[in-house]
Order: C-alpha cells, then structure tokens, then sequence
C-alpha cells in the first residue's frame, strides 16, 4: 500500500512542476524609488505606475468601499491606540476575509479584453 502512496505522491509532484509557468524572460520590472513596495507588493506598484489598470479600478464600487473600511480602520487607529503599536499594526494588516474578498472582487473584475487581463504580469 506505501509504495501506491509514493507513487501518487511523485505523480502529484511532477503534475505541478509541469504545471509551472516559466517567467517571460523580455518582461521588465516595473521600479519605483520604494524598494520595499515593487519587491513585495508588486501588484500595487502597478496600479500606481500603470493608468490604465487604475482607471479600470477607481470606480469599482466594491473595492472603493472595502478601501473607506481600511482608511476608517486605520484612522480609528490613530485616534485610539496611542502608544501601543500592535493595535496599530492590527489596523494596518488585512485579515483573511479582506484578502479574499479583494481576490474575489479582482477574479470577478478579470477578462482577458480589459486592462487587467491584456496586461502581462511577467508570467
């Protein structure tokens, strides 16, 4: 019965390596002078840096409002925490429903004749 599990096991693993899509070798890193945004949050260095894609978002209501929850979270923050950095740090962090209701709201917004979907992310 092991060996039928290591075998399911090395087929799942060359599944998703072969899966893997190699990164376009043309594709040029979008730089901003914030070294910490573009190399770890990429995708919102595009948004800043490519009007296109803003255009597309700003006037998505649903993230607008998720965007005034976030600032009302953080400027309660400000008013509220004083001297204690975590709270500010928990105002600041997205939790997991924030996250994937932003990934859900960018799935839905994403087709391949729209800014998002015409744009090559480097993969």
């Amino acid at each position: 019965m092991k060996p039928l599990y290591y075998c399911l096991l090395l087929c799942l693993c060359c599944k998703g390596i072969s899966a893997q899509n190699l990164p376009c070798q043309s594709y040029q890193l979008i730089k901003t002078r914030n070294e910490v945004q573009y190399k770890n949050y990429y995708l919102l260095t595009l948004f800043q840096q490519l009007p296109e894609l803003r255009k597309m978002l700003a006037p998505d209501t649903a993230l607008q409002n998720m965007l005034k929850s976030k600032t009302r979270q953080v400027n309660e923050s400000l008013k509220n925490c004083r001297t204690e950095i975590p709270c500010y740090a928990k105002a600041l962090k997205f939790s997991t429903a924030e996250i994937a209701n932003i990934s859900n709201r960018m799935a839905a917004i994403y087709s391949e004749n729209n800014p998002l979907g015409k744009f090559e992310f480097g993969g």
